[in-house]
Formats: C-alpha cells, structure tokens, sequence
C-alpha cells in the first residue's frame, strides 16, 4: 500500500506514494535508481491493471496533469522528482506503445 503522494515517508529511502487521477491510482516505490509501479487499480473494487490497460489519451492525459503539479511552485523537491519520475515512465510507455 502506498501512501498519498502529499505524505511522503521520510524514515527510509523508497518513497512509496500514490498517484489517482480519475478512477486509476498508481501505488509506486520511488527510488535512487528509478521507479517500480507496484500496481495500477481502477474503480471501487480496486481492480488491478497493467499500465497497458489503460489507453493512450487517458495516459497522455496523466502525463500533462503531472507537468501541471510539477510547475506549483509550493511543492518540494522529493516530491517533484518523484512526479517527474513517474510522468517519465508514463511518457515511456506511451513512446514504445
């Protein structure tokens, strides 16, 4: 389980977090080394997905709102690499599609 991306935990190096947008949350590890998505839920029944399972403009669309939460400026930098992170994988998988 991860935690709200507000809600960074600080005692160790993984910063595990949760992204939703819309109906699918992504629970991810961020660390040194990159990303590992977890898992990817959809609806109330936390149904889990692959990335793949959810299609090319709703993953552009998460790519764009995370450049959005990236520009706040009252966002601190542990938080903005792992965004950035993310919207890179995202951005991947959306290139190799």
């Amino acid at each position: 389980m991860g935690l709200l991306i507000s809600n960074f935990t600080t005692e160790n190096d993984n910063s595990d977090f949760y992204y939703r947008y819309a109906r699918f949350t992504i629970y991810a590890d961020i660390s040194e080394d990159g990303i590992d998505i977890n898992h990817i839920t959809r609806g109330p029944f936390e149904q889990r997905i692959s990335l793949y399972d959810i299609d090319d403009f709703i993953r552009q669309k998460m790519v764009d709102d995370l450049g959005q939460r990236i520009k706040k400026g009252n966002i601190n930098t542990r938080k903005k690499k792992a965004l950035k992170n993310l919207q890179i994988e995202l951005r991947k998988s959306l290139d190799t599609w």
